[in-house]
């Protein structure tokens, strides 16, 4: 869908002024999306101008577990486009950020250093990575795995806790995730509540929102490739 056929990112999950940080977002197509939104409504609302001269409609600071260099292995040619893209967009890229060490002094004073915080905090299908062994890289179904499972609700759990020190007042932490098993086996909400949440808000998430997000698998020999998100559940976590 094409971002004119599009109705948008939800006014009620995102709007102009706000600053977003986005977490492990695969081929950062997700935080392009976003910010291209807000950049097409503010030059259909006011002219395009010289974007070096005028504000960003909405900051993002966009992150990614992996290097540069393993970014471009796994999704070339377009990567490098993106990339560019986000600059263009006033974004600020950061890679090698591990999710679970986002408030830690070292990387705050890297993604946040004036310690303003974030209004958003976003994470879109989290995941613990793919086996490395032979013997279990090629075959479906691994998250069953009990060691897998457990690595991977130990990732969203740190997140969690983590991002809860980033939030300005009255901002949210937002986790979309697979709804079928074993997904939803991690039980994100209760993570949450753990950490001190209140469940804001719970609703299917609609990749048509964001034209231009490419749900990847991010990591393994198919790091490219797509997978169905159609049963996926968009999480918003605040305080009340």
């Amino acid at each position: 869908i094409s971002i004119k056929e599009s109705s948008g990112p939800p006014d009620h999950l995102f709007s102009a002024g706000q600053r977003v940080l986005t977490v492990g977002d695969g081929d950062l197509t997700f935080s392009l999306a976003l910010s291209n939104w807000f950049w097409h409504l503010k030059e259909s609302k006011e002219g395009k101008k010289k974007r070096s001269k005028v504000q960003a409609p909405i900051d993002i600071v966009v992150t990614s577990y992996d290097t540069l260099a393993e970014l471009d292995e796994m999704y070339k040619p377009c990567i490098q486009h993106t990339i560019k893209c986000l600059g263009s967009n006033k974004c600020k890229l950061f890679t090698e950020i591990d999710a679970t060490t986002i408030a830690e002094e070292k990387v705050r004073s890297v993604l946040d250093p004036e310690k303003t915080g974030f209004d958003r905090v976003v994470w879109n299908f989290p995941h613990g990575g793919f086996p490395e062994t032979d013997e279990h890289h090629h075959g479906p179904g691994f998250e069953w795995s009990e060691d897998f499972a457990t690595k991977h609700a130990s990732i969203v759990r740190g997140f969690v806790f983590q991002a809860k020190e980033l939030l300005r007042p009255g901002g949210l932490v937002i986790i979309t995730n697979k709804s079928i098993e074993p997904f939803n086996l991690w039980n994100i909400p209760k993570m949450a509540m753990d950490a001190g949440f209140t469940r804001i808000l719970q609703e299917p998430f609609s990749l048509d929102k964001y034209p231009g997000f490419q749900n990847r698998r991010g990591a393994g020999k198919r790091a490219a490739k797509r997978f169905p998100c159609d049963d996926a559940k968009l999480y918003a976590f605040g305080f009340e």
